[in-house]
This record gives structure tokens, C-alpha cells and sequence, in this order.
């Protein structure tokens, strides 16, 4: 009985989904939703027993620094809960969001540096200089293409602003395209691969299911 409701509500869900494609409808809606709500509840559930519950028993018992420590997490969570209709409190409320967003960014950046882009370019210089030469010069161009302070034409070291404006608008722009296109057919081939996958369950669940 477990079975045959698992495959109903694996097909409706199914269809919900992908009844987006023709437009979008209260079905669609429901099941994104569904899946949003899901997801926050079992996050939730495990936050508070993997994490949050460990911290809060193994406070007793320790050292007056490592308490502190332990404790910091706790009261920035609770600066989120000040009333907002306070503005003199959104410094303290969003403390903690601050401290979250610089340490995500950092942590992010330095591992954008030291686990992509330089394994990646000592890794194909290793195999083939001129494709780490390419690798730093594609980049370089790419991020030209984000760097909004160039001097305008005409005036001083105009000569540079043009290079650079060269080098961002356009290798670097074209490199961003190129990119884009191979992860949205990466994304495109990884859908169509789990949609067959999908059918192919619920068709064998039904076949079992018949027979």
C-alpha cells in the first residue's frame, strides 16, 4: 500500500512540474512550494540536532574562553530576532548578518583562489604552458569585464582604458557567453537525464504495480 501511494504521489508531483512547461499554474506553484517547504523543515530538524543541540550539551564543562566562543553564534542568531520597527537597533540586528556575509566571502574567495583557479593552472601548465597562458589571460579578461572604474576615451591614459575596454567588452564578455552556454547544455543534458530517470521509475513502479 506504502509502495502504490509513493508512485501516485511520485507521478502527480512529476506532472506538476513539468506542467510549467506549458505555462505557468497553480500546480506548478504547489508543487514548488512543496518542495521549498520541505526542504526548510528538514533543514530546521537538522540544524537543531546535528548542530545547535551538540553545542548547547556540551557548553557545561568548559573553559571560559572556549565559552565564549561557543555562546557568539547564539547571541548574533538572537540580534535577528530585535523587533525591526526599531531603527536604532539595525546596527545590532544586523551585526550578525555582517559578520555571516564577510566571513561566507572570504571563505568563498580563498577557496575560489587556492581550490580553482590555481589548481587549475598549475595543473594544465604541468601538461601544457601555452593552456595555463590562455587560462590567466581568459581570467584576467573576465574579470576586466566587471571592473566598472576605467577612464573615460579622450582623456588622460585614454590608451589604456581603451585596451582594457577591449579586453573586458569584449574577450572577456565573450568568454562569459561561452561559458554560459556550456552550463546552460550541461543543465539542459543533466534535466532530460533525470526526467528520463524519473519516467523510468514510475514506469517500472507501475509495471510491478499491474503485474
Amino acid at each position: 500500500m506504502s509502495e502504490t501511494i509513493g508512485v501516485i504521489v511520485g507521478l502527480f508531483l512529476t506532472v506538476c512540474v513539468y506542467s510549467y512547461i506549458f505555462k505557468d499554474n497553480v500546480l506548478y506553484k504547489f508543487a514548488i512550494h512543496l518542495l521549498v517547504g520541505v526542504s526548510a523543515a528538514y533543514a530546521a530538524v537538522v540544524v537543531v540536532r546535528s548542530v545547535i543541540g551538540p553545542a548547547i550539551f556540551n557548553l557545561a564543562g568548559k573553559a571560559p574562553v572556549n565559552l565564549a566562543i561557543s555562546l557568539a553564534p547564539i547571541f548574533l542568531g538572537l540580534f535577528l530576532l530585535l523587533p525591526r520597527h526599531r531603527s536604532s537597533l539595525n546596527k545590532v540586528r544586523n551585526s550578525g548578518v555582517a559578520i555571516l556575509v564577510g566571513i561566507g566571502a572570504a571563505v568563498a574567495l580563498i577557496g575560489a583562489i587556492a581550490g580553482t583557479l590555481i589548481p587549475q593552472t598549475t595543473s594544465a601548465g604541468a601538461i601544457n604552458p601555452i593552456a595555463a597562458i590562455l587560462s590567466a589571460f581568459f581570467t584576467i579578461c573576465t574579470l576586466l569585464y566587471f571592473r566598472f572604474v576605467i577612464r573615460p576615451l579622450g582623456t588622460e591614459n585614454s590608451e589604456g582604458s581603451r585596451i582594457q575596454q577591449f579586453l573586458g567588452n569584449t574577450i572577456g564578455r565573450a568568454v562569459i557567453m561561452i561559458t554560459f552556454g556550456v552550463l546552460f547544455a550541461t543543465t539542459l543534458n543533466t534535466s532530460l537525464t533525470l526526467l528520463t530517470a524519473q519516467l523510468d521509475g514510475i514506469y517500472q513502479s507501475v509495471s510491478a504495480l499491474l503485474n
